[in-house]
């Protein structure tokens, strides 16, 4: 499966798992508009970064942050009413796993 693939893949990824209880939440839905936001940043940035092949320490450096920031905005996103209910938690906990299992691509 492709970089990219792999990546979109997680907005369906989310959409299935908030649909698991029958319906998706206000709050659910808010979380992954934010996901899809902050994942069409770091995809952007990743493939500029893989235009020539390589991805130095300052293109790593940078694609590490976004990545984390996809984590961090859901985080806030899920916590705007100061209430983690358990449907915004099982999404976090998700997009964590998925996040830990994303790595940069080989380059040649």
């Amino acid at each position: 499966m492709s970089q990219s693939k792999k990546i979109r893949d997680v907005i369906l990824l989310l959409f299935n798992k908030a649909e698991e209880d029958g319906l998706i939440s206000e709050e659910e839905k808010q979380i992954i508009d934010s996901v899809e936001i902050s994942i069409e940043r770091y995809e952007k940035e990743l493939k500029k970064s893989l235009e020539d092949g390589v991805l130095n320490e300052e293109e790593i450096s940078l694609l590490s942050t976004l990545k984390k920031d996809v984590l961090l905005d859901a985080w806030e996103k899920a916590e705007d009413d100061w209430h983690l209910s358990k449907d915004e938690e099982k999404l976090i906990v998700l997009l964590q796993v998925f996040l830990a299992n994303l790595s940069f691509p080989e380059t040649p």
